[in-house]
């Protein structure tokens, strides 16, 4: 199959990594380039010293007609490219505009590069945003945005605060309103320039669409601000639902939570109990989602390392009320991290190593009555270490949850 073949069809996951390599070659890179199937991503370099992944750029590739298709990769090889940030504050000023993004991506690429080195790279600069997000700089030059990191940071004498009101000014420079009204109420914005998640960080842009209460907005993945109003019921459960729909079509989440103004800035936004319970799913599948990309990276890590310890997952069933919950399972015997799951199966094995018999329960009543989980770091999604398995007599205690 040719490359013309490639625009006219959906390629294979192998197919369309060969066809990013070939174009990150023409923007000037000469380092091997190594395709890792199980994690769809590239690794550049003979130390494995940067790690590219491509889910974002695959699904834009397939969603994207036919004569789009060859721009999609461009855009992408383009921003693949050696990053060339300013040497100084002074020359960088002018480019850096502020960005919010999914709180385990900075965990992400920690990950991704010690699975290939000892060395853990330079961090990225960020400050806590909400429970499920940062607060980010980037410099956005001539042919890629860069996420800044620590390193260059410290190289400017400067940090992250001293930045953030430069780059707050110049993402108000280049925002003037843009909103659409796509249900009675509901609003999302339309500058489709990779900041439109960074204008919730503008109250007067909202605040202009005169919603008749109190702004209600969600930032679900990073080309979309969604806005209605707290008392618009309706609204919110049609915010909810394009959340869902912008997440499953975009693959970029940022967040799930809602958010209000307060005193001028973005906080968190706790809705009532029927919002709450339609946003409930979303929440889970993107903590499991989380999960799922956090293990791949950990597994790597300890098989590089030779670390002996299990890295439980998230798994998502629905409960004896129907309801969406997170499980997680710990064997008897078995040195695990597990991820903070609603509830916990803990399987049981005799003294020969098998199987006695499985229960399950919450995660808070395993917590308090056998002390058994500590929290591993300060990682995000938290993992716990698992400490001594439960003895038959104090699982009997336990307050169990039918299957």
């Amino acid at each position: 199959m040719g490359i013309i073949d490639l625009f006219s069809l959906k390629p294979t996951p192998a197919k369309f990594a060969t066809l990013m390599s070939d174009t990150i070659r023409q923007q000037g890179i000469t380092e091997p380039i190594r395709f890792d199937q199980d994690a769809f991503s590239l690794v550049i370099g003979s130390d494995g010293s940067r790690v590219i992944n491509l889910y974002n750029a695959y699904n834009d590739y397939c969603r994207a007609a036919k004569g789009d298709r060859a721009q999609i990769i461009a855009e992408y090889a383009t921003g693949f490219a050696p990053p060339t940030v300013p040497t100084s504050l002074a020359d960088a000023r002018a480019n850096l505009l502020p960005i919010l993004r999914n709180r385990a991506m900075p965990e992400f690429m920690r990950l991704d590069q010690l699975a290939g080195s000892d060395d853990p790279g330079d961090a990225l600069a960020a400050l806590p945003f909400s429970d499920d997000t940062v607060l980010m700089l980037a410099h956005d030059g001539e042919h890629a945005l860069q996420t800044l990191g620590t390193a260059t940071l410290k190289e400017w004498g400067v940090n992250i605060e001293e930045c953030l009101p430069i780059a707050l000014d110049n993402l108000r420079e280049r925002s003037v309103s843009r909103f659409e009204q796509v249900a009675p109420g509901v609003f999302v914005g339309t500058w489709s320039d990779s900041y439109d998640t960074s204008r919730l960080l503008l109250p007067d842009l909202v605040y202009q669409l005169d919603l008749g209460g109190e702004p209600v907005m969600m930032i679900p993945t990073r080309g979309c601000l969604l806005a209605t109003c707290a008392n618009n019921l309706a609204g919110m459960l049609a915010m909810v639902d394009l959340a869902q729909r912008f997440g499953e079509e975009e693959a970029r989440q940022v967040s799930t939570l809602m958010y209000r103004f307060q005193n001028g800035r973005p906080v968190q936004y706790v809705p009532d109990e029927q919002v709450a319970a339609a946003l409930m799913p979303l929440q889970l599948k993107t903590m499991a989602f989380d999960y799922r990309l956090q293990k791949e990276r950990i597994d790597k890590f300890h098989e590089r390392k030779g670390i002996d310890i299990y890295v439980a997952g998230c798994e998502l069933m629905r409960g004896p009320d129907g309801k969406l919950v997170t499980m997680s399972v710990w064997t008897e015997d078995v040195a695990t991290l597990l991820p903070k799951t609603d509830m916990v199966v803990l399987n049981r094995l005799d003294a020969d190593g098998q199987p006695l018999g499985m229960v399950a329960v919450h995660w808070d009543e395993l917590a308090s009555k056998t002390g058994a989980l500590v929290l591993f770091d300060s990682s995000y999604p938290p993992r716990y270490r698992t400490t001594d398995f439960p003895s038959t007599a104090l699982c009997d205690t336990l307050v169990t949850i039918e299957l």
